[in-house]
C-alpha cells in the first residue's frame, strides 16, 4: 500500500481540513502533543491474503484496510462536555471522506511495475470512536480494497545473454559401447584435444 497516495488524496480533495491531513508520524507525535487544529491522519490498518487457488503457480487475493483517524474540536464551554458538538459534525465529516475515497481507482495506488490487478475499487467499511475528552474527539473511517498477486507478479526470470561457460575435464576410464568396424572410433571417444586447446585460455 502507498500510503502517501491516501494521503497526498485527502489533502487535495478535503474540504473541513484544509490540507491538514498526516500519516503515521504525524499521529505519533499527535498522541504525545497538543493540536493547535483539527487534523487528519492516513494510516495503515490490514493486509490479509487469502489462500492461493494454484499449485504450481500464484493466484492470490490480498484484501488492504485503511484508516482514516480524525481529531474534531470539541466545544469546551460549560453548556457542552459531553460531545455533542463534535458528533454532529462526524455526518459531514463522512461526506468529505466519502468524496476523496469511494470509488477511487486502486490501479493508482500502485507502480506501472508492480504487475498487481485491481479487484475492486475503495468501498467504506465502517467507522468507530476512539477516544474523546474536553478539548478533541478521536473517530476513526475505515476504507478497503481487493488486489490480486499472481507468478508474473512474484516471479523475477534471469535476463540477459549466456556469454561464458566454465568447465573442467576429468581423464577416466572409458564407459562407451564396444567398438565396431561400422563406425570410425572418434564416434564413440573423441578426442577433445583435437578439438579444444586445452593450454591456451580464451582471452575475455
Amino acid at each position: 500500500m502507498r500510503l502517501g497516495e491516501l494521503v497526498i488524496r485527502l489533502r487535495e480533495t478535503t474540504q473541513l481540513f484544509q490540507g491538514r491531513v498526516g500519516g503515521t508520524a504525524e499521529y505519533a507525535i499527535a498522541q504525545d502533543n497538543t493540536l493547535n487544529n483539527e487534523m487528519a491522519f492516513v494510516l495503515p490498518v490490514t493486509d490479509v491474503a487469502d489462500e492461493n487457488k494454484n499449485d504450481t503457480s500464484i493466484q492470490q487475493i490480498i484484501t488492504e484496510q485503511f484508516a482514516v483517524i480524525v481529531a474534531i474540536k470539541n466545544d469546551t464551554n460549560f453548556k457542552d462536555k459531553t460531545g455533542f458538538t463534535a458528533y454532529n459534525r462526524l455526518h459531514e465529516i463522512r461526506k468529505d471522506m466519502f468524496r476523496a475515497y469511494l470509488g477511487y481507482d486502486t490501479g493508482l495506488l500502485f507502480e506501472e511495475d508492480d504487475e498487481n490487478t485491481t479487484e475492486t475499487l475503495i468501498y467504506y467499511r465502517g467507522g468507530q470512536l476512539l477516544d474523546i475528552d474536553r478539548g478533541y474527539l478521536w473517530y476513526q473511517f475505515t476504507f478497503e480494497y481487493k488486489v490480486g498477486i499472481t507468478t508474473q507478479t512474484v516471479f523475477d526470470p534471469v535476463t540477459g545473454y549466456l556469454d561464458r561457460i566454465y568447465a573442467q575435464w576429468v581423464l577416466a576410464e572409458s564407459d562407451n559401447l564396444p567398438v565396431t568396424e561400422d563406425l570410425p572410433v572418434e564416434s564413440f571417444a573423441p578426442d577433445m584435444e583435437q578439438m579444444i586447446d586445452l593450454q591456451v585460455l580464451r582471452e575475455s
